[in-house]
């Protein structure tokens, strides 16, 4: 489709800028050349396509094995903003329940307010995850146009990438958590709301949050 099209031209651009190599762009995606096809380029296919300069080649072909790595550090960071979005969501949920609970709203809310700045740390750490990525991925490809000793940055890539995926794996365990103590919060204050209601103790009113 048109859009996943769109998508392709992005990722090859994107990845070219990260080569220093962004001119290459539109020669590249006229020839329908994508991530995909782009690692099985060979030298000849890039003389037919006017890729003159010797070191240009190269450093394009040197830098293919980083590819696979590239397309997984995008979607692993998708796939955490993804979740780290749908936490918040359920978070803003549960502090409008607490802004409209009864007996003990204050500190329903408190709590519901703390965990909110604990999840806008965790969204901190994952930015700051992303650019030490970025940053790896930038280091990886310079030394692949380096010459024959692109192989073993390569190795060491992925090595870090599955240290990262660790990583935003526990955050979006304690996400989780985070979203399930200040569920279960919640609803131990609407049970005591409920039973003070029943036993004619205690009157609700509302409270607005910090």
């Amino acid at each position: 489709s048109e859009l996943s099209r769109q998508q392709a031209a992005r990722e090859l651009e994107e990845w070219l800028s990260q080569l220093g190599l962004p001119e290459l762009a539109p020669l590249l995606l006229s020839e329908g050349v994508d991530l995909e096809t782009v690692q099985v380029l060979e030298d000849t296919d890039l003389i037919r396509m006017n890729v003159g300069a010797l070191g240009t080649r190269r450093m394009l072909l040197n830098a293919r094995s980083t590819v696979t790595h590239y397309k997984q550090l995008r979607e692993t960071i998708a796939r955490l903003e993804a979740e780290a979005a749908r936490k918040e969501s359920a978070l803003r949920e549960a502090l409008l329940q607490a802004r409209s609970a009864a007996e003990g709203g204050d500190a329903a809310t408190a709590r519901a307010s703390e965990l909110a700045e604990q999840l806008r740390a965790e969204r901190e750490r994952s930015a700051g995850l992303q650019l030490a990525l970025d940053e790896q991925a930038e280091c990886t490809l310079a030394e692949a146009a380096r010459g024959e000793s692109w192989r073993e940055h390569a190795l060491a890539f992925a090595h870090d990438l599955e240290a990262v995926q660790e990583r935003q794996h526990a955050i979006a365990e304690a996400q989780r958590n985070i979203a399930e103590e200040s569920h279960r919060s919640i609803q131990s204050l609407l049970r005591r709301q409920r039973r003070a209601t029943d036993t004619g103790k205690g009157g609700c009113f509302l409270t607005e949050g910090p």
